[in-house]
């Protein structure tokens, strides 16, 4: 399932190359996901959810001091 939902956000980050931002697309794709497309709370949770994930990372890499 884990496999699956990445590869959804992936393809949307796909289709959509100029994003100027990453969160924009993951955030509405999270939304969709949930049949809540026009849920501006749930488009902002997916946001934020893309947001913390890609900090965790960055502090994981760093932490492990991988550059």
């Amino acid at each position: 399932m884990i496999k699956e939902r990445v590869d959804t956000y992936v393809q949307a980050l796909n289709i959509q190359p100029d994003a100027q931002d990453p969160a924009a697309v993951i955030g509405p794709t999270f939304a969709n996901i949930c049949n809540a497309a026009d849920n501006v709370h749930v488009i902002m949770t997916g946001n934020r959810v893309f947001n913390a994930a890609i900090i965790g990372v960055k502090e994981y890499l760093a932490h492990i001091k991988f550059t």
